[in-house]
């Protein structure tokens, strides 16, 4: 049980850190104008991880 305790929370620092990171090494993009909605912009990776995110959590709990 502990160790399970250990893996989530490990689990979960790697996601905030990956979050983090994936979103400060974009802030030059702040200043380009957003694309429309019917070009083909590959999806966020902080938006694919809010997306899951929950849908992991709320699967395993």
């Amino acid at each position: 049980m502990e160790a399970m305790k250990s893996q989530a929370l490990m689990m979960m620092i790697m996601v905030v850190v990956l979050m983090a990171f994936s979103s400060s090494s974009i802030v030059a993009a702040q200043e380009a104008p957003a694309p429309s909605p019917a070009s083909d912009a590959p999806i966020s990776l902080p938006t694919l991880m809010a997306s899951l995110a929950p849908l992991v959590l709320g699967f395993f709990l």
